[in-house]
This record gives structure tokens, sequence and C-alpha cells, in this order.
């Protein structure tokens, strides 16, 4: 065995198997372009269709991504807004009755 080779902690194992798995499982359920285009060249849709296909669905996923993305850190503002208000009327409150 190598000395400087990376080891890894038995307790994290079972974690990185399942996540190689699940990456194997996501390539092997995935289709090259140049496929693509051959399964469409059978059903008479022209390659040009199915590339401008590609990229339209790449785009609105990534829009979806996006949007998500930008709800998630509206709400973390909005949560933090909260509790900074909360954080004050607590303040406030504990002055006034002193």
């Amino acid at each position: 065995m190598n000395d400087k080779e990376i080891r890894i902690p038995e307790e994290i194992v079972p974690e990185v198997l399942e996540l190689a798995s699940r990456y194997y499982a996501d390539y092997t359920q995935s289709f090259a372009e140049s496929e693509l285009v051959a399964a469409a060249k059978e059903v008479r849709i022209p390659a040009e269709f199915i590339q401008q296909a590609i990229r339209e669905v790449q785009r609105q996923r990534q829009q979806k991504l996006e949007r998500q993305k930008k709800a998630t850190q509206q709400r973390q503002r909005l949560l933090s807004v909260g509790v900074g208000i909360i954080g004050v009327i607590a303040l406030s409150g504990m002055w006034t009755y002193n």
C-alpha cells in the first residue's frame, strides 16, 4: 500500500459508496447527444431540432434552479428580518418593564 494514499474513515464508507452508486446510475441513465440525434433520425426528426430542444430544456432547468435559489435566499432574508424584529420587540419590552 502506498503511504501517501488517502485513507477513508470507515464510518463514511457506506455514504461514499451510496453516492458513487447514484452517480453511476445517473451516468448510465443518460444519453449522448449523438445517440439522441440517431434516435430522432429514425423517426425523421432533423438533428437541428433535437439540438435546439436540448438547449431549451437545459435553459429551462437552469432558470428553474435560479428561481429556486432566489426563493431560498429571499426566505432566509425574511427569516433574518423576522428574528431581528422579534429581538427588538423583546428588548424594548424588557426595557419598558424594568
